[in-house]
Formats: C-alpha cells, structure tokens, sequence
C-alpha cells in the first residue's frame, strides 16, 4: 500500500472540499449530491480531528434544510430529499449532529411516501431513482424513531413497498425476478446489478430482515429472488455473472460479461449474497460470494474490469473498499491484497494537473471533475480513509453495503 501517497491525495481532497463554493452544488442527494459532501467532512474530522470540517459539515446540513423547507423538491435517494434525510438520519445515529427528526420530517415522510408508490406503480425498483431508494431512507427511520405511532408508519409504508415487489416480480422455474422498466435500460431483461437491478433488491430484502421486521413475504422473495440469481452463473464469461439475463436468451454464450463494480457486476452480486447469506442458505450462499470475489482477483486488465477512473461507483476505490469489507469478515489475504492493489491502482489514477487532488471522474468519452460521494472525491475520500485507518466503514450503509 503507498500509504504516505494516501495520506496525501486525502489531505489534497479535504483542502479541496474545504471551499465553501460546493454548498451551492444543486443537488441534496447522499450519491450524488451535497449531503454526500457532509458524510466525507464529518468523517474527516473523525479521522483528523479537526474541528473545522464538522462544524463545516453542519453548514452543509443546515443548507440542506433550508432549501428542503424553501421548496426544493427533487426526491430521490441518490440525489434528492430521501437521500439527504437518509444522511441526517445516519449523522445522528453516528453522533455527528442532533436533529430531531420525529418532529421535522412528517411532511418529508409523506411526500417520499407518495413518490415511492408513484415508482412502484410502474414497476420501477431502482434503488438510485425509484422505489427501493425511498423504502431504505424509511427502513433507517423506522429503524431510529423513538416514537411508537411513527415506527408503525415507516413499517407501513416498508410492507406496501414489500407487496409492491411482490406484485410485480415475475416467476419461473428457478425463482422469481424483476424486468427493469427504468427508462433507458433494455427490454425484457433482468439487471443483475446493484445501483438498478435484483442485487440491489435482494440487499433491500436482506436489510427488512436484519432490523428484525416480521415478513415473511420478504423472506420468501429473498430465497427466491437469490435462486434466480445464483442460476444465472455463466463460468464462460470473464465475469462470473452476466450484466443482464435476457428472459428469452436461448444461447447462453451471448450473454454479456459484467464489469467489475460497485453499480454493476460481480461485486455488487457478491455483497448481495454476503448479506443474504444471514437469512437464508448459509454456508453455501457466503462460499459463493466468496467464489466471486476470488475469481475477481485475477481480473485486473481494463478489458477485464472496465476500470477507469477511481470513484466509488464503478473505479478503483469501490473495488478496494468492497474487498477490504470481505477481507474483514473473512480474513482471506487474497482479499487484503487485492484491496491494496486496487486502492494503490486508484491512488495511480489521480494524477491530472487539473483534477481535484489529481481526481477526475469518466464520463462519456472524456474525463471531468466531480465532487460527489458516487463517482467524486467526496467517496474517493471516504474510501481513504476506510483503507489507511481504523475508521469503521459504517458510511458504506450509504450505498447499502
């Protein structure tokens, strides 16, 4: 690990992040937005001690607030209104802040409560944009709400959210799945992925369990969905599953290898099936996680990964943070070092004269600057500081990992 050079690039990152020109970011969201800027200030200054960055992260909360309370509008997780209160509700949590969320957020509640069903009545799940989004800001409240009549709201509104995936999943001999209606996205398949597809869904169902809500629909789907998953595994490919699963695909050696990635591909999957592996199939769900994540560690070609750039979403970092978590539950060294190469590999890309502390995010041909926790420095840090520190990686709730 070039850990002097880390220590580096996530003081340059911080300096960066210090200008108070970012608090006029457009959006709130936790991915893809200002609340993902306060996560990196408040652990910043758990990391350095630094008063400066938390009093600067309350800053970014009491914007957020204000621009909520002025009529902003925009919803969703990754961007939007059910991510910034998701944040809150995690920094209080985490001892960050003081809100109190049980008597400022009733209208928030029902606002995100009427987007979510507006989602699941086209069939869309989408954790970033859709439904699953506004159903785990709702799982961290009912999670946290001291008050009876509220919890019993937020468990309301989670097993409408339960009943919607269960009225639109669909069936077949190996389980059951969900066709990605999502704009953009191809027909009549299943994504595999995590930012929009069924590991995403199946990480949603694992986190209904793990706070001890009484389903068993949601137990049931969870088994079935994982079925389906499991049977997709295609040893032909780089990858060990495929990106989609085309519902009428007869060949299976047209099926697409996935990158390796956060959003989408075998990481993503792998984690799914970590955290599954809690409720349902054991030993045999953890040793296929554990399968992927080792064939993985031999792919590190840009053909092979698809790698190019360090962000959280689908760069160097996330593969890093995401290996460290694995090696931290199972003590393989294969995951260590692999953690440290794709951490050292991510370090390597930050090498732009005009980048943020070196950083710039692909997108589209071309290489830009980005401040955000998805794809930005915010989430280049905060994996920094997970990978040189003994800093919990609790942040990593944000991208339900």
């Amino acid at each position: 690990m070039k850990y002097e050079l880390a220590k580096e690039k996530l003081k340059q990152i911080a300096k960066e992040l210090k200008d108070e020109k970012y608090l006029n970011s457009p959006n709130l969201g936790v991915l893809n937005g200002i609340s993902g800027i306060a996560l990196f200030l408040f652990h910043y200054y758990k990391y350095s001690g630094d008063e400066y960055y938390s009093d600067l992260g309350k800053k970014y909360i009491v914007e957020i607030i204000d621009r909520i309370n002025n009529g902003y509008s925009f919803p969703t997780y990754c961007s939007g209104i059910a991510g910034a209160a998701w944040t809150i509700e995690y920094l209080n949590e985490y001892n960050f802040i003081q809100f109190s969320s049980d008597e400022n957020f009733n209208e928030i509640d029902e606002f995100l409560a009427e987007n979510m069903n507006s989602c699941m009545k086209k069939g869309q799940f989408d954790f970033l944009h859709c439904s699953i989004g506004y159903g785990y800001y709702f799982l961290k409240r009912y999670n946290l709400t001291n008050s009876k009549r509220l919890k019993q709201k937020y468990l309301n509104y989670i097993h409408d959210l339960i009943d919607g995936l269960s009225a639109f999943s669909f069936k077949s001999q190996n389980g059951i799945y969900w066709i990605n209606t999502f704009e953009g996205f191809p027909k009549n398949s299943v994504d595999t992925g995590f930012a929009h597809g069924m590991s995403g869904i199946i990480s949603f169902l694992t986190n209904v369990l793990s706070y001890n809500i009484k389903s068993p629909k949601a137990l049931k789907m969870l088994d079935l969905a994982t079925n389906f998953l499991l049977t997709a595994r295609n040893d032909q490919l780089d990858s060990a599953y495929p990106k989609n699963i085309y519902i009428n695909l007869i060949d299976p050696h047209l099926a697409e290898a996935s990158r390796m990635a956060w959003c989408y591909g075998d990481l993503g999957i792998a984690s799914a099936f970590m955290n599954a592996s809690r409720f349902i199939k054991g030993q045999d769900l953890l040793k296929e996680s554990e399968r992927i994540m080792i064939k993985c560690c031999s792919r590190r070609s840009l053909l092979e990964t698809g790698v190019v750039d360090s962000g959280l979403c689908h760069g160097s970092l996330g593969i890093a943070v995401i290996y460290k978590s694995f090696y931290d539950i199972t003590s393989n060294k294969n995951f260590s070092q692999a953690s440290n190469y794709w951490l050292n590999d991510g370090l390597m890309k930050g090498s732009f004269p005009d980048g943020l502390g070196g950083f710039k995010k692909y997108d589209y041909n071309k290489y830009i600057n980005e401040v955000n926790l998805l794809d930005g420095i915010a989430g280049i840090g905060l994996g920094i500081i997970s990978l040189i520190s003994d800093t919990e990686l609790n942040w990593k709730q944000s991208m339900m990992i």
